[in-house]
C-alpha cells in the first residue's frame, strides 16, 4: 500500500521513490490529480539529476482548451513494493500522479486537513 496525507492546501500527497536505468534515485511529494489521465509529471530538475532518456515531444490539450508540447520521458517509478516503468510529462508546475498510473488500484482519500490517503491494489 502506498500512503500519504492531505496537505493544507487540500492536496492529497504521496511520497513516490523515482528511480533511473542507471539506478540513481529521488523521492518527491506528488499530488494525486484525478483529472490527469496520464502517468506522472516530473520537473525538468528530475530530469537532469537522474539523466533520464527522451522518448518524444507531445501535444497535450489542457482542461481549459489549450493545446500545449510537453517533452515525455521514460522514468521508473517504486510502486507498492515493484518497480514500474512509465512516461513523465516535464513541466515547471511540479509533481502529479495521474490516472494511469492509478489503473488498476483502489485510491482512498479523507478529504479533510491531514486526512489518510492510500493506494492498495485491487482484491
Amino acid at each position: 500500500m502506498i500512503s500519504g496525507k492531505v496537505d493544507a492546501s487540500k492536496q492529497a500527497i504521496v511520497r513516490l521513490e523515482l528511480k533511473s536505468e542507471q539506478g540513481t534515485s529521488t523521492i518527491v511529494d506528488t499530488a494525486v490529480d484525478t483529472g490527469f489521465d496520464g502517468f506522472l509529471t516530473i520537473t525538468p530538475e528530475i530530469v537532469l539529476i537522474l539523466d533520464l532518456p527522451f522518448r518524444e515531444i507531445r501535444s497535450f490539450e489542457l482542461a481549459n482548451g489549450q493545446s500545449v508540447d510537453f517533452a515525455i520521458y521514460d522514468i521508473n517509478v517504486s510502486w507498492d513494493g515493484s518497480l514500474r516503468q512509465v512516461t513523465a510529462l516535464v513541466t515547471d508546475g511540479g509533481f502529479l500522479l495521474g490516472m494511469s498510473l492509478l489503473q488498476g488500484d483502489t485510491l482512498f482519500i479523507d478529504a479533510i486537513d491531514g486526512g489518510d490517503v492510500r493506494i492498495s491494489a485491487r482484491t
